[in-house]
């Protein structure tokens, strides 16, 4: 399964800055565009394949991909999602002291995803912007995961790297168990888990878009894994995540998961759940709600912060922010200024239905 379709089902176009480059916008016909720029024109994302001078209006295929057409009959679900209470959402998240290197006051610090590994691999991905790297740790749990449902017993991750020269993701980083990447066994040892098995990587990522791919190292085996990534106090340089997306199933549980945001004053966010108007071959969620919990560390526990069923939900969105809406009006959208510190998310129907549905969140300029 090609990569570069696996990392646009997630999202993370739709909510990307490529290269350091400004986040996504809508399209601006006298302005001059870059290789790998990305643009809204109504409900569609584009990015550019070269330079586009002035006046070329996506879907201009000289110039422009349209992100949702390759990602169309992709099927990747998350089968098993963790439930929202304050023990899994903390045993999930990083531990590791924040990053405060950001070139902006507040910057997204730590993103952790517990999936399952089965017939399709556990997918992710992440954007980077800024004017230099970041440095970045790279984290798969498997058997020492605070879970008590199967887990992988050998993980192995693979990260790649969005070529906008080439218009395709290309490797970047492959690492099987503890000790194979030999500069962090050798300057992060206090990074490792209990078991050697699951890998770990301290890495300078450059500013663009990567995608992941976590399975199992013997072909067949299954599983639930935990992928994390975070910044790490000795990094010096400017580079931050930008975009974070998930796209998962809502079954039996919700999906849910954590997001750390750190630094000293507040980040606009944009919340958006996308069901079905997702680009997506499945089955997708009917009627989408997001809450959002916010961990108060004198109490131990996450609380309520926001809960958004529908667009128009949330006013200050509805009135500044309408080319943020889906086609869909059962599709929660909510930009809000969200403090440092640590958030729950939990997605589900409200009618109590089925099916998949993509998260995300990236800054609001």
């Amino acid at each position: 399964m090609p990569y570069k379709i696996l990392s646009m089902l997630l999202g993370l176009f739709v909510s990307a800055s490529l290269y350091g480059q400004s986040p996504i916008e809508d399209y601006n016909s006298s302005k001059t565009y870059a290789t790998g720029s990305l643009v809204l024109v109504g409900q569609s994302s584009y990015i550019s394949i070269q330079s586009v001078p002035a006046g070329n209006t996506p879907p201009n295929a000289t110039y422009w991909t349209d992100l949702s057409i390759a990602a169309a009959n992709l099927s990747v679900p998350v089968e098993t999602v963790p439930s929202l209470d304050t023990s899994t959402i903390l045993a999930s998240l990083p531990g590791s002291a924040p990053d405060t290197n950001s070139s902006s006051s507040s910057t997204f610090f730590g993103l952790a995803l517990r999936g399952y590994a089965g017939t399709y691999p556990v997918a992710g991905g992440m954007t980077i912007t800024g004017s230099t790297s970041k440095k970045v740790m790279i984290r798969v749990k498997g058997s020492s995961m605070n879970f008590t449902g199967a887990k992988l017993n050998d993980p192995k991750i693979t990260i790649t790297k969005y070529n906008a020269s080439t218009n395709q993701f290309e490797a970047f980083l492959t690492v099987d168990n503890w000790g194979d990447h030999a500069s962090t066994a050798t300057n992060y040892a206090d990074r490792a888990t209990s078991d050697s098995k699951e890998p770990v990587a301290v890495v300078d990522m450059d500013p663009g878009t990567y995608g992941v791919r976590v399975e199992d190292a013997a072909s067949g085996a299954t599983g639930n894994a935990n992928v994390e990534f975070y910044g790490l106090t000795d990094d010096t340089g400017t580079g931050r995540f930008y975009g974070l997306a998930l796209r998962a199933e809502v079954g039996e549980n919700p999906v849910a998961g954590g997001i750390t945001i750190s630094g000293t004053g507040s980040k606009k966010v944009m919340i958006r759940v996308k069901g079905s108007t997702m680009s997506f071959g499945g089955p997708k969620l009917n009627d989408p709600k997001i809450t959002i919990t916010k961990y108060n560390a004198s109490t131990s526990q996450f609380e309520s912060f926001l809960t958004v069923d529908n667009w128009g939900d949330h006013a200050s969105t509805a009135t500044n922010y309408a080319s943020r809406a889906t086609s869909d009006t059962k599709e929660p959208v909510a930009v809000v200024d969200m403090d440092p510190g640590t958030y729950g998310v939990r997605v589900e129907d409200a009618a109590g239905g089925t099916g998949s549905a993509n998260v995300e969140f990236y800054e609001v300029e």
